[in-house]
């Protein structure tokens, strides 16, 4: 459903049969409302004549007969009320077969006035409230449901004579129906229902085609409505808007940069006032286009200078990063060879030194010299000293398992070292894959650890510190954590502790440095650094 037509029937539509369901529903409603009010009417109408018959029986026939006829003759087709009210009404009911006209009582004379089980129900009814005289409402006799009108009939002392005890009523009355039924009843008492019963059958019926026939009429005349709207709407509006809708498609399917072609207006209504704006647009469009097409090739050299600019500055910054790599590279190599020339040379003439004087005490062991004895044992022993430092020096600068081992087997060593040394408790957590790295990010790897640790061990008064390396897929995570005194940062220079050559080590190798502290709440180092493992050729055993 794409066009506008359909969309505008189908609303149609959906409130024409709304307001047909309206209709049919305010038309069964009323129809509904009078037929009820007509039954009432009707069933109100058939017990007042019932009653009227009673009374004028009771009132004018009986008292004329009772001067005609013998003190204990009963005459029962003119004195009995009920049987004068049910011979009228059964002449009545030959016209009207599905109507109820009875005197129903639970122990009645004329088997056909036996009441039912609601007729029962309601004479318990009138039995528990004596002030009620009518009732009026639905009850299910039998198997339909009928509109009832009920008047309950009490015993009064004129009724005793036919109904009080059977051998005090007229003997022709107790010979026609014999001794018992409608006998011994009490003043008072009631002694059946009058009942008109109207079938709600038959009312509904006619309610049903009632309403149907309103609802046909109604539906006929929407039919012709929406057939005069759509027509109207088509000529009105649905055809110009079909042209506008064509020129549009046909103005899509340009190739190209023509310009848009305008419409034709006529009149002055809204369509018109769509199309008007559609040319001015179109105008416009053009206009812009052409100011569009300089802005774009004026960005476009813009954009060209700016990358050749930041072409430049990215080879800017590689270069600069390569200077500083090879400086980093550079002065690892210094250290190396500082150390190598401690090794070699200091150490080795300190060596020589220290095996010369223990020599000369093995020569002084048999003249008994004491006081050369005690200078050399003296020399001896600051021999050693300078020996020992020598090679914890060595260790700073270039510790050997670096080389041969890795930065991992490295910092082992350097936390064994810590364990042992006692100053300071070292939790050391390392979950990694790799089994070598690339030099430089070997080496970067364990400055940060050492300076970090050292940094610890020094400065933060922390009785333990906790160093995790853990490897998380391509990155490695390394943090150092101690729990002492920590720094304000705005007050610390920081290459002091060496945390600015932390954070330019792991930008160089593409990775970050980040340091938190707080007086009084310890410090943290934490960096994240590229896993790049050594190929064969790039580890210390393939070279």
């Amino acid at each position: 459903m794409r066009s506008i037509s359909a969309r505008f029937c189908a609303v149609v539509v959906a409130f024409a049969l709304a307001f047909s369901g309206f209709v049919f529903w305010r038309t069964w409603s009323s129809t509904r409302n009078r037929m009820e009010k007509l039954v009432a009417r009707e069933s109100e109408l058939a017990l007042e004549f019932d009653l009227a018959i009673r009374k004028y029986v009771a009132e004018k026939i009986r008292p004329e007969m009772a001067k005609r006829v013998k003190p204990d003759e009963f005459v029962i087709e003119a004195m009995s009320t009920s049987f004068a009210a049910r011979s009228i009404f059964d002449l009545v009911r030959e016209k009207l077969p599905d109507y109820v006209i009875k005197f129903s009582s639970a122990a009645p004379r004329n088997p056909n006035n036996m009441a039912g089980p609601e007729e029962l129900r309601m004479i318990e009814y009138f039995k528990e409230n004596p002030q009620i005289t009518r009732w009026t409402g639905q009850l299910r006799l039998g198997a339909e449901d009928y509109w009832v009108d009920l008047s309950p009939i009490r015993v009064e002392p004129s009724c005793l004579q036919c109904h009080g005890r059977s051998e005090d009523a007229p003997a022709s009355l107790v010979q026609r129906y014999g001794p018992h039924a409608g006998f011994n009843l009490r003043l008072g008492e009631i002694a059946g229902l009058d009942t008109v019963a109207v079938p709600l059958a038959t009312v509904q019926s006619a309610m049903f085609s009632e309403a149907i026939t309103q609802s046909v009429a109604a539906g006929v005349g929407l039919l012709a409505l929406f057939g005069a709207i759509f027509v109207a709407f088509q000529w009105m509006i649905g055809r110009r808007l079909k042209s506008l809708a064509g020129h549009f498609r046909s103005v899509a399917c340009q190739e190209g940069q023509a310009a848009l072609a305008p419409l034709p207006v006529s009149g002055d209504d809204e369509i018109s006032s769509l199309t008007a704006s559609f040319n001015v647009l179109a105008q416009r469009l053009g206009e812009m286009h052409s100011s569009l097409e300089q802005q774009v090739a004026q960005r476009t050299a813009e954009l060209e200078a700016e990358v050749i600019q930041r072409r430049k500055a990215e080879a800017s910054l590689r270069s600069e990063q390569r200077v500083l790599r090879n400086a980093l590279d550079i002065h690892e190599q210094h250290r190396k060879l500082l150390a190598y020339e401690i090794h070699d040379g200091v150490t080795q003439v300190l060596t020589g030194a220290l095996m010369s004087v223990d020599a000369s005490l093995g020569h002084l062991d048999g003249r008994q010299v004491d006081d050369a004895r005690q200078n050399v044992g003296r020399a001896r022993g600051l021999l050693l000293d300078t020996i020992a430092q020598s090679r914890r020096l060595m260790t700073v600068l270039r510790p050997s398992v670096l080389d041969d081992m890795g930065a991992i087997a490295a910092i082992d060593s350097l936390v064994t070292e810590a364990q042992v040394d006692g100053r300071i408790r070292v939790d050391y957590i390392c979950d990694v894959q790799f089994s070598r790295l690339i030099p430089a990010l070997e080496t970067a790897l364990f400055r940060i650890v050492q300076e970090s640790l050292a940094n610890a061990r020094r400065h933060s008064q922390s009785e333990r510190v906790q160093i995790r390396i853990v490897q998380q897929s391509e990155r490695l995570h390394i943090e150092v954590r101690d729990w002492g005194v920590g720094f304000d940062r705005d007050l610390v220079d920081t290459r002091h502790f060496g945390l600015d050559a932390i954070r330019e080590r792991a930008e160089l190798l593409g990775g970050r440095a980040v340091v938190t502290s707080a007086p009084g709440e310890g410090t943290s180092v934490i960096v994240d650094l590229p896993v790049i493992e050594a190929d064969a050729e790039d580890s210390p055993e393939g070279l």
